[in-house]
């Protein structure tokens, strides 16, 4: 017969909290930095700060699951991706409840395995990460949502192909320049041929077979509820997927291409860009002679150009303008071209650190004020530093429909060299010795202050003694390095307004294996003792061309009215060798006007790189140290201990033992009846039998932009 369809109610639901008190006591007992809870090695190591200030009873829970197997292959990444997407998407059932009780999560692929991270109210956090990891020892890749997933992949990584064109070359700059990184376009065709047999294989045999896990508990969050976090990931890791220990040696080292600062040794630049190269040395060392040990310090500390960078005069051993990756669009149909630079600082190091953001702090409003506003290249114009796997870099992004990818990286080029050998000396009080028509201007200046200061004078002599002098002192106004210096530091220094804000920094520390607790005090010191002179002789180390430590990478992506441009001018010049006698007429567009301004100035040649072949050029250079493997050496060189390999194993095993936890009410029965949940679902599926509709599910996709591999 048919089947009576009835109402009920919904299940309860599992991730309302009814413990909301706060461990106000570890917080106040606690350390001011995050300290290893647990360390299992070769296995896990779990950070914990239990903190109370926002006074809410909530935490945050991040895992990287470090696996060698994730990214070995552009084919392996492309499943791992899937994986997580279809983890997600498995998810969903318990994802609507989750989100009513106030927890959220996301899954995230990475280079060096995957990423899960787990928030919102702590007493029903470790149920939501046993509900999760249950899903990995039985994962199955289920053939229907395998379809759905991976065409929705195959849309992504077409959509990309259309992303803007100063995105586009923004990645490329990342993929230039980072040792191991495999280009996008790759991923669209491997996606299509990955089968959901290769992919159950994959998970079940590889992506977990070597597994370390690193992570961050912070936040209203004991210690036992820690040590039964780490008893979950060691059972669902260790004992469900039969994960062996990874080895140190296998730990991922995300490095980093050292730009060469040589070109290459057949190239010889052009006399006159030679002579004009060797003038603006000649003024950069006489000017910064007197901040020279400061940059040679900063140097040093950073790794310096000792080696693969070639030593002596760059002049004279062939001066060049850096090095250039050009291409087209990626779609052919995107009219605006883009041009990006980069300048490559150095591995990470406080005072570098410092003095590359007071340089980007000094110079990013003059930036966009005179490339975007007054020279109107574009809507598209920001000047921004920042730091990819440890090493530092200050990077212009132009994007203009009007002008070529060329003439945006000319203009760039004149802006810097004028900042650097005109506005800054200005910002920092530097100033050169002003002409006699400034004297004179300034004589007239101190001689009317002269006048008002004498009538003031004799004011207040004809004043009553008990009525007060109107005059008063001034203070001499700041200069701009001084007013950027505490912008900067108050910007570092600024309290967090929520628990989101205080443990991203400390999981960029964990993250990135620096460990680094105390980064923004240790950089804001070396901020305020840096000195004008010492800012101005970095920034012409770093921006000037033809310097030892100027590592400077150039990408241009022509559009599609760049190409248009060059045909027509190449038809222009084809119809006017016809008529030689006749007057050559005046340019009247702005892209062609500023062509014909660039041919009658000199310039540096690029060094260029084959964008038909852009890997050979990574492989014939050197690589900057890995930022884990350099912190390690600096700490080993201040004397601090090493990180513990082992801490809390056994009390982890005790904490499993436990059947309830008398803190939080979480123990190993409740711990199995999410696991449990979790298979009880999956076989559904299986079996075809849905779940009644709960609503939307939290987490919409994983949101990764186009320049994460």
């Amino acid at each position: 017969g048919e089947k009576k369809i009835r109402l009920h109610l919904p299940a309860p639901n599992p991730f309302i909290p009814t413990d909301l008190s706060l461990c106000s006591d570890e917080a106040a007992a606690a350390p001011e930095h995050p300290q290893v809870a647990v360390a299992v090695p070769g296995r896990l190591r779990l950070w914990h700060k239990p903190e109370t200030r926002f006074g809410q009873p909530k935490a945050v829970l991040n895992l990287n699951i470090y696996s060698p197997e994730a990214y070995a292959s552009p084919r392996a990444a492309v499943m791992t991706r899937l994986f997580t997407k279809l983890m997600l998407d498995y998810l969903n059932e318990v994802a609507y409840p989750a989100q009513q009780a106030g927890l959220d999560y996301n899954l995230l692929n990475t280079q060096s395995g995957w990423q899960l991270s787990l928030g919102g109210f702590n007493h029903k956090l470790p149920e939501l990460m046993a509900e999760v990891l249950g899903r990995l020892p039985g994962f199955k890749v289920l053939p229907d949502r395998f379809q759905f997933v991976r065409e929705g992949l195959l849309r992504e990584y077409a959509n990309q192909q259309h992303n803007q064109p100063y995105s586009w070359a923004m990645y490329r700059g990342e993929l230039l320049t980072t040792v191991r990184r495999w280009p996008l376009e790759l991923y669209g065709g491997l996606a299509a041929e990955v089968s959901a047999e290769e992919l159950q294989a994959f998970v079940g045999q590889r992506l977990h077979s070597r597994c370390f896990v690193e992570g961050l508990a912070a936040g209203n969050m004991r210690r036992n509820q820690v040590l039964h976090c780490a008893r979950l990931l060691l059972g669902c890791l260790r004992d469900g997927c039969g994960a062996a220990p990874l080895h140190p040696a296998e730990m991922p080292e995300l490095r980093v291409v050292r730009v060469p600062t040589q070109p290459p040794t057949d190239m010889q630049p052009p006399a006159a860009a030679t002579a004009a190269a060797a003038t603006a040395m000649a003024t950069t060392e006489t000017t910064g002679a007197g901040a020279s040990g400061g940059g040679a310090e900063g140097s040093k500390e950073e790794g310096g150009s000792g080696s693969g960078s070639g030593g002596g005069n760059a002049v004279s051993d062939g001066c060049f303008n850096g090095w250039l990756f050009c291409e087209g669009v990626p779609n052919g149909t995107d009219e605006n071209s883009a041009a990006v630079i980069v300048f490559q600082r150095g591995p990470d190091a406080y005072r570098s650190n410092s003095l590359g953001s007071l340089l980007v702090q000094l110079c990013k409003r003059d930036a966009f004020s005179e490339l975007r506003t007054r020279q109107q290249l574009g809507y598209i114009v920001a000047l921004h530093g920042s730091k990819e796997h440890g090493v530092g870099f200050m990077e212009m992004v132009v994007q203009s429909n009007m002008y070529d990818a060329e003439e945006l990286c000319r203009r760039m080029d004149d802006f810097i060299a004028a900042m650097v050998e005109t506005e800054l000396p200005l910002k920092c009080g530097l100033a050169p010795a002003p002409t006699s028509e400034e004297e004179q201007a300034q004589q007239q200046q101190q001689q009317q202050g002269a006048e008002t200061d004498a009538a003031a004078t004799e004011t207040a002599a004809q004043l009553p003694p008990s009525q007060p002098s109107t005059t008063s002192t001034t203070t001499p106004a700041q200069t701009e390095f001084e007013i950027a210096v505490e912008e900067l530091a108050k910007s570092k220094l600024q309290a967090p307004k929520k628990l989101g804000d205080l443990v991203g920094p400390w999981w960029s520390e964990i993250s990135h294996a620096t460990y680094c607790f105390d980064r923004k005090e240790a950089e804001v010191a070396a901020l305020r003792s840096v000195t004008p002179e010492e800012l101005l002789a970095f920034a012409r180390a770093q921006l000037t061309p033809g310097s030892p430590d100027c590592r400077k990478l150039s990408i241009q992506v022509r559009g599609k009215a760049e190409a248009t441009r060059r045909q027509e001018a190449a038809a222009a010049a084809s119809s006017s060798e016809a008529s030689a006698a006749a007057d050559t007429p005046v340019p009247s567009e702005p892209a062609a006007l500023a062509a014909a301004a660039a041919a009658a100035t000199p310039r540096l040649p690029y060094a260029p790189i084959p964008a038909s072949d852009p890997f050979e050029w990574k492989r014939s250079c050197e690589a900057w140290p890995s930022v884990r493997a350099l912190w390690a050496a600096r700490r080993a060189a201040e004397g601090r201990p090493p990180l513990p390999e082992s801490v809390a194993e056994a009390e982890a095993a005790e904490a499993e033992a436990t059947e309830v936890d008398t803190a939080t009410g979480v123990g190993a029965a409740t711990a199995g009846a999410g696991v449990g949940a979790a298979a009880a679902a999956t076989a559904a599926k299986e079996e075809g039998v849905a779940p009644p509709p709960m609503g939307p599910p939290s987490v919409a996709g994983e949101g990764v932009p186009v320049s994460s591999g």
